[in-house]
């Protein structure tokens, strides 16, 4: 078998070697070898060029449908949430993967099964990021067990684990492999390679320089330690795999051989229908926010705080009529401004951090048969509801009876002014949610989304309208038009009747007092919404691997 990237890099080349049920195979080599896009290719994520990789007589990447749930991949991350506790992570874990026709007592069943496999049983109620390092590790192999496959894929799971936990992960992968499984571990760790019935050596440039028992590899190598070994392949990587080569007789490509057994409680697997992935994923999101209390304190206080900007603005008249008496003429806009600025802001910090921050584990679980689509309407679901809740949080403070401004007069579609105007922040505010999904799903890294962010909440602010104006301006129009913030201040501008209520403000047609005027800054607002979602599902669905 072998990879190659654009430009005619190899990744690797001609890597062949065989795996049986009840064996243990550890993948070694120096960095830069092709360990881990091995065990991608070996669980059909990554697709060779040249050559197959065949499990149970299947070409893994050409027959994925058939045998995709019967491999387990457990990449280098951990791809369960801290939050959550372990039973909770396997509960969810298992509506996801398990036959689409599996009840609650199947799944149940099956998991108290893993959790006594993995000894995790005394431990289900805990929380994972109070575990260890080697007890979140089972937790993310128990994940894969649960619709147990013949074939374990694992991509350096003893990585950052002390000596001890190191043993005790190698060890849990010996019992994994007796107990009938095919076990593939990419691993950094040489200690306990005893424990392996076969070794395959890596060498630069993804070359087999030995695959074969763990006791006989050094004399095979010529090589006193493992310092040698590595010496060795890093020297000649092309020497190695031709001495490799002329050692052995002709081998097929990659094969697992196994004959599935079935599992009590267990069906022919169907994934999961896309309304229960979008329930489950929502459940478990409103379980994570739940989980999270500083940061659902942070969520419930903040529309408090960016509740307060409007107030500070000079004036006692609010959105209503101004008195005769010359109070500050600019009262109204500004704080039509301020409070579509502070929607925008609650909606956008509500979910930029998200996505980046799941990503390893939407992957996982992507590649076990999650839709994207399903991933993303449940996201947008649970923190629409969050951004309309923080919504009548921050109108009920801007608006309130003692302390607060004075609402609009009348409504301009919806009969109740203040009705309409909680409808057009709430509107703004789940459509900056939807864009903060956007936003991170661009993102590589939490540090980009910061800077997205930034950048996010200058150009809804510059662009609304508000401050600086946008009409008769062709180039800034044009921008505005693709700004949540320009619509968001467009539809409370709308309802508190603007153009008439502030002298000398410009005269936009979006802004006026009626009813069509209303309905179609609502309806742009739908269309960036609509837009965004698009942008997030096309950066979150899988890319086609050659």
């Amino acid at each position: 078998m072998s990879i190659a990237m654009e430009r005619n890099t190899v990744l690797l080349d001609r890597v062949s070697f065989t795996a049986r049920p009840g064996t243990l195979t550890a993948v070694i080599g120096p960095s830069g070898s092709g360990k881990s896009t091995l065990s991608r290719a070996v669980a059909g994520i990554e697709r060779p060029t040249i050559g197959t990789v065949s499990f149970e007589g299947r070409d893994v990447h050409t027959q994925n449908v058939l045998v995709g749930n019967r491999i387990g991949m457990v990449p280098q991350d951990d791809v369960v949430h801290g939050q959550l506790t372990v039973a909770q992570a396997l509960e969810f874990a298992a509506e996801l993967r398990m036959s689409a026709d599996s009840t609650t007592i199947e799944r149940r069943q099956v998991i108290a099964s893993v959790l006594e496999e993995l000894g995790l049983t005394a431990l289900s109620n805990t929380r994972i990021d109070v575990l260890s390092g080697g007890q979140r590790k089972r937790v993310s192999v128990g994940v894969e067990l649960l619709t147990s496959p013949s074939l374990l894929v694992l991509d350096e799971p003893t990585t950052g684990l002390d000596p001890a936990l190191d043993r005790a992960v190698m060890a849990m992968l010996r019992r994994l492999a007796d107990a009938g499984r095919v076990i593939v571990v990419v691993t950094h760790s040489l200690t306990f390679l005893d424990m392996c019935d076969q070794v395959l050596l890596l060498a630069p440039g993804g070359k087999t320089a030995y695959c074969g028992p763990p006791g006989e590899l050094k004399s095979t190598m010529q090589a006193a330690d493992w310092a040698d070994v590595f010496d060795t392949v890093c020297a000649d990587p092309d020497g190695a795999q031709r001495r490799f080569v002329a050692s052995r007789e002709p081998q097929p490509d990659i094969v697992v051989r196994h004959a599935p057994v079935p599992v009590a409680g267990q069906r022919e697997s169907t994934h999961a229908p896309v309304w229960r992935q979008v329930s489950t994923i929502a459940r478990r999101q409103v379980q994570l926010l739940s989980a999270n209390r500083p940061y659902l304190l942070f969520l419930a206080v903040l529309p408090f705080i960016v509740g307060l900007l409007p107030l500070t603005v000079i004036g006692q008249a609010g959105l209503g009529q101004p008195p005769a008496d010359g109070a500050p003429p600019f009262e109204a806009k500004h704080i039509v401004a301020l409070t579509s600025f502070a929607a925008i802001l609650m909606g956008t910090t509500l979910t930029v951090r998200d996505l980046v921050g799941e990503r390893a584990i939407f992957q996982r679980e992507q590649a076990a048969g999650l839709s994207a689509t399903a991933y993303l309407l449940a996201k947008i679901a649970v923190f629409g509801a969050v951004a309309v809740l923080q919504s009548a949080i921050l109108v009920a403070v801007v608006m309130a009876p003692v302390f607060g401004k004075p609402g609009p007069a009348d409504a301009a579609a919806l009969g109740g002014p203040l009705f309409e105007l909680f409808v057009g922040v709430a509107a703004t505010c789940v459509v900056a949610a939807v864009l903060g999904l956007a936003m991170s799903a661009l993102a590589r890294t939490g540090d980009q989304v910061i800077v997205l962010l930034a950048i996010a909440l200058i150009t809804q602010l510059v662009f609304a309208g508000g401050y600086i104006p946008v009409t008769d301006r062709p180039l800034f129009e044009t921008i505005a038009w693709l700004m949540p913030g320009r619509w968001g201040f467009a539809a409370t501008a709308s309802t508190a009747d603007l153009t008439n209520l502030v002298a000398g403000i410009a005269d936009d047609s979006h802004w006026q007092h009626t009813t069509s005027a209303w309905m179609f800054d609502m309806a742009m607002l739908g269309a960036l919404a609509f837009g965004f979602a698009a942008i997030a599902l096309w950066r979150v669905r899988p890319r086609q691997r050659r």
